[in-house]
This record gives structure tokens, C-alpha cells and sequence, in this order.
């Protein structure tokens, strides 16, 4: 796999890769893992990280990565704990993930919890807010923060919002055909605040002419294949809770949710995270994971200093790097001027 980076601000090209050895049981209970951020152990004050998701998740990787950059050369110990709620989806799962995320701080205390995406927030942070401690700080977060409780006293954090009306823009300026797209996503949480976000935008270069979110992969497979002749450019947020079937338990493996699609799927895929372009789709302008984590992990260290969380206001992450997978533009027969490529932050080919 070849990349160039450009304008990242060096922040994809640093080696500082989350130092955990992972063993996430797909089965109950999720697990908690000591250590993560490699923190002396006689220090006192005390981050914990709950994840909505996986450590295996690229994601998750990524604010791990940003959440490394900010705590590591502070004087916190670090643990964190994964829910798991992307490759288990039933509700029964997700309540029992947060009342343990819930119990590890009622027995751990931690000074500061720092709570990552949307199912984090739904099943511990909302439970946190108001209370005197601990101070707790989100980030990736797609839904509106009053859903949780947010504002309060002791919470403040970083909302996530795709680059998606940029990124419709940035396909358009070197396929010039796109006028309508239908936005693929699965059926989660993420994905219905994501869809309340993207219709509250103003129009953008193209079209939004649907909003599908496939609980199986058959229900999946047919919206590509229905969609390929009816629009121009298949939208894809996420596919990370795709069913085999409506029996399943446990969600099929991204990887192959988009493999098939990128095969199967006559017309470009818009992504907007990084792992969805290195699967398959032709380009967007990407999320960084690194910077919500970066962002965050700032707020926690401000907070272990002296800071209470409502003196520091809520941001938004800013951060967008364009992105192309050439592979796939040779596959649909698009070729990108090269004063367009000039500006390209990653190229991917393979």
C-alpha cells in the first residue's frame, strides 16, 4: 500500500501507535485493559477511556493514537474499557456493557472518564452528567449533546460531524456527472444521528435523493444494486453492525460488507472515514479520529490541572484530509487531473 500524506500536520505520520496487547472477547463480559497509554504506575490521578467500540476497530485506533499525543506526557494513569456495541448491537448487550463501564468507575474512581462515540454517551456518560465527580469528557460524537444530558457542570467534550457537503464538492471536482446520491449506512446510532445531521445541511454539490440504513447484508446488498442504477455516487457512512441475517448476534466483519459493495457497485462510493476508503470506496474528505482524540485528551489533562469542565466550552473537530483510492478510480474508469492530485492529502493504491 503506498500513501502520501501532505497536510495532515504531521499528525498521521507520528509512530505512536497504542501500546496494548488486546484480547477482546466477542462473548460477555467486555473487558477492561490496564495500562493502555503506558503511564507510570505510582501516579494517582487517574483516566478512564470507554470506548463505544472494539479495540480492532480503525477508529478506535485512531483516538487512541490522539488520546496518546495528549495524556502520555502528563502525569495521569490510564485505563480503558471497550463496550464492544458495534459488533454487538442488541440492546440487552449495550445495557449490560454500560452498567460494568458504570461499576469500574464507582469501584476505579477515576478523576476523569472520557467517553467515545454515541453508545458511550447513551449508556454511561448521560448516567455521569450532573453529578460532582467524576469530570467527564466525550468526544466522537454524532448526535446532539442534549440527548445525554449535556451541558452540565461536570461534562464538556468534542462533537463529531462528517465532512459531508465537502466532500461532495471534492468528488464533484473531478467527477463533474455526479448530480444524485442515496447515503448507505447501517442501522445504529451513529448512523440516525448522522442522518439528522446531513439533513439539516444546506443542498451540496449533489443531490441527497435517500436515506437507507440495511439491517442485514441482504437488505444491503440489494440497496447497492438497486441504488448503482438510480444515482450517480453511493454515499457510505458506516457498515459495522451488518447482519448475516436477522438471526445473527454478532455483526458481520466490515471488511467484507465493503469488499462486496466495491465489487459489486457500477457507480463511485463516497466515504467519509479513513477505513472506508482504504476498503473500497473512491475518496471523501475524511474524519480524524486522531484529532478527537487529541482534542479530548487536552480537555482531560486541563481538567487533572485544575480546570473544572465548564470552563471549557464544547468544540467541534475541524480537521478534514482529503482522500483517493486509486484502485478504485482505474476500476470506474476516472482519472484525476494531476493539479487535483497535487492537493490530495493521502493517496491509496492497492
Amino acid at each position: 500500500m503506498y500513501r502520501k500524506k501532505i497536510r495532515e500536520g504531521g499528525i498521521w505520520a507520528i509512530g505512536l501507535c497504542i501500546a496494548m496487547i488486546l484480547s477482546c472477547d466477542k462473548q460477555p463480559p467486555p473487558k477492561t485493559h490496564k495500562g493502555d497509554l503506558n503511564c507510570p504506575e505510582q501516579i494517582t490521578r487517574k483516566v478512564l477511556v470507554v470506548h463505544s467500540y472494539h479495540p480492532e476497530y480503525e477508529w478506535v485506533a485512531a483516538v487512541n493514537r490522539g488520546l496518546q499525543m495528549a495524556i502520555l506526557p502528563s502525569d495521569a494513569k490510564v485505563e480503558t474499557f471497550y463496550m464492544d456495541t458495534k459488533r454487538r448491537t442488541d440492546k440487552e448487550w449495550m445495557e449490560q456493557a454500560g452498567q460494568k463501564a458504570l461499576e469500574l468507575i464507582d469501584e476505579w474512581q477515576p478523576d476523569v472518564v472520557v467517553t467515545v462515540d454515541d453508545d458511550a454517551q447513551r449508556f454511561v456518560g448521560s448516567a455521569l452528567a450532573g453529578r460532582t465527580k467524576p469530570a467527564v469528557v466525550f468526544c466522537g460524537v454524532n448526535g446532539e449533546p442534549e440527548t445525554y444530558g449535556y451541558p452540565a457542570a461536570n461534562v464538556t467534550g468534542v462533537l463529531e460531524r462528517l465532512h459531508f457537503n465537502e466532500s461532495l464538492a471534492f468528488l464533484k471536482s473531478f467527477y463533474p456527472k455526479a448530480k444524485r446520491t442515496v447515503l448507505l449506512t447501517d442501522y445504529s446510532s451513529t448512523s440516525f444521528a448522522v442522518i439528522d445531521y446531513v439533513k439539516s445541511l444546506p443542498p451540496g454539490a449533489i443531490e441527497v435523493v435517500d436515506y437507507i440504513t440495511p439491517v442485514t447484508f441482504d437488505q444491503w446488498q440489494d440497496a447497492v444494486l438497486r441504488y448503482s442504477k438510480q444515482v450517480d455516487v453511493i454515499s457510505v457512512y458506516v457498515y459495522h453492525t451488518v447482519k448475516q441475517d436477522a438471526e445473527a448476534k454478532i455483526s458481520m466483519p466490515p471488511r467484507e460488507v465493503m469488499a462486496w459493495t466495491a465489487e459489486h457497485c457500477s457507480v463511485p462510493i463516497l466515504g467519509f472515514l479513513v477505513f472506508s476508503v482504504d476498503d473500497g470506496s473512491l475518496c471523501g474528505v475524511l474524519e480524524s479520529g486522531v484529532e478527537q482524540g487529541q482534542l479530548a485528551g487536552e480537555m482531560a489533562v486541563a481538567i487533572l490541572h485544575g480546570k473544572r469542565p465548564d470552563e471549557l466550552p464544547m468544540v467541534t473537530g475541524t480537521r478534514g484530509q482529503t482522500m483517493v483510492n486509486m484502485k478504485m478510480a482505474k476500476k470506474l474508469g476516472i482519472e484525476i487531473p494531476p493539479a487535483i492530485l497535487k492537493t490530495i492529502d493521502v493517496i491509496v493504491e492497492h
